[in-house]
């Protein structure tokens, strides 16, 4: 071993011994009778001496003995009534020589331990590995047996570096947690967050245990701690929580160093309600992660720590630095869904392997693992690759509950829909509108649905209801596994309300579980609800207009009144009276200018939250709705404030971020890239960052000017061979899909353009040229 070797193991050593004797927390290095001690710490009632090395030579461990032994005879000749104890401790376990020469020399009074051995007089690190491994790692079950282990091993993800774009792994992670470095992991609901983290918290207990490093990795759960502002009195949940005897241990060896902190769910501490349009939700997610943005400030310097949570949690990424308090130098990972290759690693490790996943399905590796172990594709062939997300779900729920009932033919497929669409309207009342739902719930739905108690044979059915996975083990409670399903099954109650608005109220059912709801629909939901009416014989419009008369001035169906009015916005129909709507939320919705054919000045939004408007038009304004007291994450397509139309907005309105429509794509269209790759790349951002689910064609055109315009079909063109987007033709336009297996491979066009070597972006240059 080299000097600094020497150096470092004896620093590392006195950092223990500080925190496990706070009172000598000063106390270090100190020279006794002409020769240094490398550590001498002071308590109330006993003196440590500690020699430290790196060496595993006898002769080492018989001169420091006599040393230690030396001191503490001293001590005893000064008259000194505090009792004394020696430590003699090596990098790795003391050789039987080593031991043999303390026991000599120390004359008893000496402990010859290893590094390992002294830091777990400070916490008992493996007792800690056992607790935990024995509780949940964020959402990490087992698809089919609903365990905390899952049967199939982790699946490598892509692991992208958003700044440069590097590909990163759980190793090369691992690596840079043990030398200091932080990480931020984002990705969507099941992209394999968990299962990630999970697997940097395996290596570092790997090379934990094999004495290679001194820190050990500490996994939080952050769902199992809301409402917690403190540092210590989350890490003492923490202990609680997973077993763990000595929760204050866990404090110290924190404060001291010791702990590389794996954080899970920064995007699940926090409850947000129709209280937070009042004030900046901005504000609302930093107080919520107070105790997370403590832990990460005072965690020291030279400790690695990562944390995982949802991509779109935040407005933007100054925000979440922010929010969470991490470092100017912390990586931004983003986690891609599971490529081609990946899926079939996955279905060769289960029985069934034959599985065609359609190009609108997302890809994620929990929905993968979901559909694959519970065969949700089975007989499914007639889902063509020319439909979207929102007809696709709602063909396969159909199939799906077809052959439910077919199983159980006492239980009417149409009835099971219903149960699961009801408890999707039950879901909205949660954080992120997928859940927990408790088994209480799950059984008043049925009830609800069914006009009578469940059976034993519904009982069974209502456990492995698809679409719905574990939540939590210990209370047996469920959450939808996608937040596009979520929304399509959504859409039944509002759309059985506006074709029978009275008869709805009048469901004692729908009504409770309407009012509960405290979120917004969501895009897909009203793209649904749209689809339905106009395939239903007895809709009329007037029925729009039933609809806003039962529900007036009814403040308890605010977010239904929301849902309708965007409806409306969708149809697109103009309501005859006047509507406002108040106290709502809309995340997962863009509102933007209609035509000019629609005029919808009679509408007024007060106290709502918006996270995006699209104004691209200037020559429309005056056809916007009114907007009173609301806040505004982004809008596009205006420079400021005095941009916007003063008429539309009052004075009481705030606005988070304006983006100018011709800025929008700033970071492309500012760049020496040619203009066929800066369309292709415009439209890639479009499609696989701004929506999943697809756009309208007339979409991708806005933001860009003519000369830019005339491009985008011969890109599009491009695309489409590629193999990265593909085209579902509907009565009401044309549609683009991204394919969703693509979604790594565009992130790396994206990040990386004139280095990704990607045959779209070579081909790109042509166009136009």
């Amino acid at each position: 071993m080299s000097y600094q070797d020497d150096i470092f193991f004896e620093n590392e050593v006195r950092r223990i011994a500080r925190a496990k004797w706070p009172q000598a927390q000063f106390s270090g290095a100190e020279i006794k009778n002409g020769r240094e001690q490398d550590g001498v710490f002071e308590t109330d009632d006993v003196i440590h001496y500690i020699e430290a090395t790196t060496s595993r030579r006898a002769e080492k461990a018989r001169d420091d003995a006599k040393k230690i032994f030396s001191a503490m005879v001293e001590q005893q000749k000064t008259g000194l009534m505090k009792g004394a104890v020696g430590w003699f401790i090596t990098k790795d376990e003391p050789t039987a020589d080593q031991r043999e020469q303390v026991r000599l020399h120390g004359k008893q009074q000496v402990k010859a331990v290893s590094f390992s051995q002294f830091q777990q007089t400070l916490i008992d690190v493996l007792a800690y590995f056992k607790c935990r491994e024995n509780h949940m790692f964020g959402s990490v079950l087992d698809p089919v047996k609903n365990t905390i282990n899952p049967d199939v091993n982790y699946i490598p993800l892509d692991l992208i570096d958003l700044e440069s774009g590097e590909q990163k792994n759980i190793d090369s992670i691992a690596t840079g947690l043990i030398k200091g470095d932080s990480y931020t992991v984002l990705g969507d609901y099941g992209a394999g967050k968990s299962m990630t983290m999970r697997q940097v918290y395996f290596s570092l207990r790997d090379k934990y245990r094999k004495g290679s490093i001194a820190q050990f990795p500490l996994y939080i759960n952050l769902r199992e701690h809301s409402g917690q502002d403190d540092p210590s009195e989350l890490l003492e949940r923490h202990a609680r929580k997973i077993g763990y005897e000595k929760p204050h241990n866990l404090v110290s060896a924190w404060r001291a160093g010791f702990a590389i902190l794996i954080i899970d769910g920064f995007d699940e501490i926090t409850t947000l309600g129709i209280s937070a349009t009042r004030w900046k939700l901005k504000e609302a997610r930093r107080r919520s992660l107070e105790a997370v943005r403590k832990i990460i400030e005072q965690t020291p310097s030279s400790i690695g720590f990562i944390i995982a949570g949802r991509d779109h949690f935040f407005n933007n990424p100054s925000e979440r630095r922010s929010a969470l308090g991490i470092r100017t130098n912390t990586r931004t990972i983003a986690i891609g869904e599971f490529t081609k290759s990946q899926i079939r690693q996955y279905l060769e490790k289960i029985p069934r392997r034959n599985i065609s996943f359609p190009p609108w399905l997302p890809t994620r590796p929990l929905l993968v693992a979901y559909i694959a172990t519970h065969g949700l594709l089975d007989d499914c062939e007639a889902l063509a690759e020319s439909i979207d997300s929102t007809d696709g779900w709602h063909y396969l729920l159909d199939q799906i509950f077809d052959r439910e009932a077919k199983i159980s033919p006492n239980l009417d497929g149409r009835a099971l829909r219903k149960i699961l669409e009801r408890l999707s309207t039950i879901a909205r009342s949660t954080t992120d509108g997928l859940g927990p739902i408790t088994q209480q719930q799950i059984t008043n739905a049925y009830i609800q649905i069914c006009e009578s108690e469940p059976d034993e044979q519904a009982n069974l059915l209502l456990q492995r209801l698809p679409g719905l996975g574990m939540y939590r083990d210990e209370d047996d409670s469920r959450t939808f596994v996608d937040q596009e399903l979520a929304e399509v099954c959504r859409a039944r109650d509002v759309t059985d309300f506006i074709i029978n608005p009275y008869g709805s109220i009048q469901d004692d059912g729908w009504k409770s579980s309407m009012i509960s709801i405290s979120s917004f629909i969501g895009q897909t939901a009203i793209s649904r609800v749209c689809r339905n009416l106009k395939q239903r014989a007895d809709f009329s419009i007037p029925a729009i207009e039933s609809a806003f008369i039962a529900i007036r001035d009814n403040k308890e169906f605010c977010n239904l009144s929301a849902d309708v009015m965007t409806v409306c916005l969708e149809f697109p129909y103009v309501p005859k009276s006047a509507v406002t709507i108040e106290g709502v939320i809309f995340d997962n919705y863009t509102i933007s200018t209609v035509g000019p054919k629609f005029d919808f000045s009679t509408i007024e939004f007060k106290n709502c939250l918006f996270e995006l408007i699209e104004l691209t038009n200037p020559e429309q304004d005056e056809l916007l709705p009114h907007f009173q007291s609301c806040i505004f994450m982004m809008i596009k397509g205006r420079s400021c404030e005095e941009d916007l139309p003063q008429n539309k907005f009052d004075n009481d309105c705030d606005f988070e971020g304006f983006s100018d429509s011709l800025n929008t794509q700033a970071s492309i269209l500012e760049s020496s890239l040619t203009r066929g790759e800066q369309v292709v790349l415009t439209i890639l951002r479009k499609l696989f960052v701004q929506s999943l689910s697809g756009r309208l064609e007339s979409a991708l055109f806005r933001g860009l000017d003519l000369n830019d315009r005339q491009l985008i079909p011969d890109a599009i063109k491009l695309l489409q061979q590629k193999g990265l987007i593909s085209l579902y033709s509907r009565g009401d336009g044309n549609i683009w899909i991204p394919m969703r297996k693509e979604i790594n491979r565009v992130r790396k066009i994206l990040a990386i353009p004139n280095e990704c070597n990607d045959e779209v972006m070579f081909m790109a240059r042509k166009i136009g040229s």
